[in-house]
């Protein structure tokens, strides 16, 4: 069952509606999570998103704000900027690991250098 939110203490539903007059907000009391809905939508439904916060709160308004259609590019553009620094950082950590394998492998063959034959275990994955 879900439950319209009309007001709190930090008056968030009215807030909301600073942005878009279509916005209200209901409490769902079977996943306890707000949500907020739009009166504008196109489809048959209100429903807009769920908060990922436990109250009404600050947090709420800018989340809305961030996550409105008008701010999609912006939104997006961001996502791509975050992705590329994983990348980056995956990238060098790679590289790491690879420098330092490959520094594993080469004591191990400097070691074995005076021998005529190939060991036995140098075709184990011990450097994997």
């Amino acid at each position: 069952m879900k439950v319209l939110m009309e007001s709190n203490v930090f008056k968030i539903p009215e807030r909301l509606k600073e942005i878009d007059k279509s916005y209200f907000v209901m409490y769902d009391n079977v996943s306890g999570k707000f949500e907020v809905h739009s009166t504008e939508n196109k489809d048959n439904s209100t429903y807009c998103l769920t908060l990922p916060f436990e109250e009404l709160d600050c947090r709420t308004v800018e989340y809305v704000w961030e996550t409105r259609a008008e701010n999609a590019k912006k939104l997006w553009e961001e996502i791509k900027r975050n992705n590329e620094k994983l990348e980056i950082e995956n990238a060098k950590k790679y590289a790491d690991y690879i420098n330092c394998t490959s520094k594993d492998i080469y004591r191990y063959l400097a070691s074995k250098s005076d021998q005529e034959t190939i060991p036995k275990d140098a075709y184990s994955t011990r450097f994997m």
